[in-house]
């Protein structure tokens, strides 16, 4: 049913929502192409890593609700001398590409992807370049 299946147990958590209507995300890319590299997962990029194996936020898409947010998450990563990308996409998810959990303070997004997505058909309003100024 969800992308990177087996997902662990309880994952999506019970919290997680399915979008009345579309829903607009900011996702942070390492570079303007938006392709399913942009869509890893950190469970796909460090598979390693035995921490992932069975925390479920590990096999969500990281997002945000507001540009603002990403690049709050943006700043927060140079300061730890962590690069998360160059470029900062606007995509428009519907319901039927998954279900996401949002941290309200943060406005971090994780959003697991059902395994009928298709990354090519999202729709992407647009992708900035990051302005390590801003």
């Amino acid at each position: 049913m969800f992308k990177n299946a087996p997902l662990p147990e309880n994952c999506p958590p019970t919290s997680a929502h399915q979008a009345q209507n579309e829903l607009r995300l900011y996702r942070i890319l390492n570079g303007n192409v938006l392709d399913a590299d942009a869509f890893l997962t950190y469970r796909q990029l460090y598979p390693e890593n035995k921490r992932y194996r069975n925390l479920c936020v590990a096999f969500a898409v990281s997002m945000f609700t507001t540009v603002e947010s990403a690049l709050a998450a943006y700043r927060a990563s140079i300061e730890r001398n962590k690069i998360l990308g160059t470029h900062l996409a606007e995509l428009i998810l519907q319901s039927i590409d998954g279900v996401y959990e949002i941290n309200s303070s943060t406005g971090h997004c994780s959003f697991w992807f059902y395994e009928s997505s298709k990354f090519a058909e999202i729709p992407c309003v647009q992708i900035v370049q990051i302005d390590e100024n801003t």
